[in-house]
């Protein structure tokens, strides 16, 4: 529920430029919509996701977003 609702932020902000998502617990379907976010926004520079606890899958989805 947090990372949708984050997600939903990302994709809508249009100033934002730095996100410290660390300590954070993200689930697949969080880790889906945290992608399709960082798809839309083109104004975040810095993502920190230092020590979150994601799964295997969930954090390839994120990866393969960033990559584009």
């Amino acid at each position: 529920e947090g990372a949708a609702a984050i997600a939903k932020a990302i994709q809508t902000n249009k100033s934002l430029e730095f996100l410290n998502m660390s300590g954070n617990i993200i689930n697949n379907k969080g880790a889906i919509d945290f992608a399709d976010a960082l798809l839309v926004n083109s104004t975040l520079r810095i993502l920190k996701l230092d020590k979150i606890r994601i799964d295997p899958e969930g954090a390839k989805t994120i990866a393969k977003a960033l990559e584009t």
